[in-house]
């Protein structure tokens, strides 16, 4: 039976679909499943674009639950039958969903044994099993069938959200009754949302565009139980000679702003540092929501494009630049975007590792093809190209592992939820590491 990796996807060429969530009891014995139908913007139409026990067999039918919790020996599952040369056509996405039910407070779906999502079509199955440990969400989306270019695929999601059932339907644009209850104090990390919230109604007047993309980092940042963490955000900036065609037809200032969209939920002055490098490296200053529009033109003014790439004079600039901030116990996420491999193989390779015991995380971004993974053992010749990148974010011998890795064809291509969901995908982890190894204090 053909498998999916987390975050993997597949052509489904088929007019129906049978979708199984399939799960063993462990200390929690069942789940409560759902899908949901998105058009737009990953948003239900209507109420009854979700489908779920209460609910079997909404709207035209083209989504039905079949079976509710049957048991199946040891495991049990619920079953849901897709019409999909019948769908709307502005149903873009089906996304299906397991949540610990209500009368499981405080239990996570990391208490069950197992979880995974089988989709059947034209005699195939595909199978995405959840990687369970350490998980912390109670609500989980675990796969979503979608168009693209007039064809059906699936993708294996594996992302949720620690409160269960609300915010993940809020995420889809249901509604979500609260039991009323006396409210309690909310912790600073709360009250930082809750302000954020409050501040992007306001810049949704003056930057709609900016606004939208901070929303999404934020509820990216709430799947992960890291809302209201401070800390300062960086952007590190290949502008070798190959990097001009994506400075002048706008994906670089595409990319600015998405990362500076980032800034807005973590840092609380709202901008960015902004480095540079090619051969050289440069400290080019902190790019704001007034400034990132002019930033792109400003940039080839000041300092051209170079004649070549190495990591290893920014790495040694970022971490100088922070050096002094240290102690105040801040994290400082760093988004590395090159289009090439590094001329300093070694002197980079040592200075990530070197940086592992201080309070940033280097988050790398390939922009080009990348099929290849890190070596299984390192040895005295070190990789090249975005092998080496991937090679960072697996290397051993590190306090932290204190790097991810991925690579985008085009940056311009993944969505702002894609997006914000490759680049937060390791960084809780390395928080809790951190923390506990005291390399992050506070």
């Amino acid at each position: 039976m053909p498998t999916l990796a987390k975050g993997a996807n597949a052509p489904l060429p088929a007019t129906a679909a049978t979708v199984r969530i399939r799960w063993t009891s462990a200390t929690l014995a069942d789940v409560d499943v759902s899908a949901f139908l998105l058009a737009s913007g990953g948003r239900v139409r209507g109420d009854d674009d979700m489908v779920f026990y209460g609910q079997p067999a909404p709207g035209r039918e083209r989504v039905r639950q079949t079976a509710l919790a049957r048991s199946l020996g040891a495991a049990r599952e619920t079953v849901f039958a897709v019409d999909l040369a019948g769908m709307e056509p502005e149903v873009e996405t089906v996304a299906f969903a397991a949540v610990v039910p209500a009368e499981a407070p405080g239990r996570r779906l990391a208490d069950l044994a197992s979880l995974e999502a089988l989709v059947e079509a034209e005699g195939a199955t595909l199978s995405f099993a959840v990687d369970l440990a350490g998980a912390s969400e109670a609500a989980m989306t675990l796969v979503t069938l979608y168009r693209r270019d007039g064809a059906w695929k699936i993708r294996a999601v594996g992302q949720g959200f620690d409160g269960g059932l609300k915010p993940l339907a809020e995420s889809y644009g249901v509604a979500v009754e609260d039991e009323p209850a006396a409210p309690p104090a909310p912790s600073p990390e709360d009250t930082r949302v809750v302000d954020l919230r409050k501040r992007l109604v306001d810049l949704a007047k003056r930057d709609p565009a900016l606004a939208a993309s901070a929303e999404t980092a934020l509820v990216s940042l709430e799947k992960r139980g890291v809302a209201g963490l401070r800390g300062k955000v960086a952007l590190v900036l290949d502008i070798s000679g190959s990097m001009r065609d994506m400075f002048k037809d706008g994906r670089v200032g595409d990319l600015v702003r998405r990362v500076l969209a980032t800034a807005l939920p973590i840092d609380d002055d709202g901008e960015i540092d902004v480095f540079l490098f090619g051969v050289g490296a440069h400290a080019h200053g902190p790019v704001t929501e007034r400034s990132y529009r002019l930033f792109p033109e400003e940039c080839q003014r000041r300092y051209g494009f170079e004649p070549g790439t190495k990591y290893g004079e920014a790495i040694e600039l970022v971490r100088a630049t922070y050096r002094p901030r240290f102690g105040d116990g801040l994290p400082v996420y760093v988004v590395f975007v090159t289009d090439g491999g590094t001329q300093d193989v070694r002197k980079s390779k040592d200075a990530i590792t070197a940086a592992a015991a201080e309070p940033i995380f280097w988050q790398f971004v390939a922009i080009g093809e990348h099929e290849g993974k890190a070596p299984a053992k390192i040895g005295r010749t070190l990789p090249r190209g975005f092998d080496f990148l991937a090679m960072l974010d697996t290397m051993p011998g590190r306090v932290v592992d204190n790097a991810g890795f991925f690579a985008v064809p085009d940056p311009s291509a993944p969505t702002d939820a894609e997006l914000y969901d490759m680049m937060f995908e390791e960084f809780p982890d390395w928080l809790r590491e951190a923390r506990r190894a005291g390399v992050l204090r506070g």
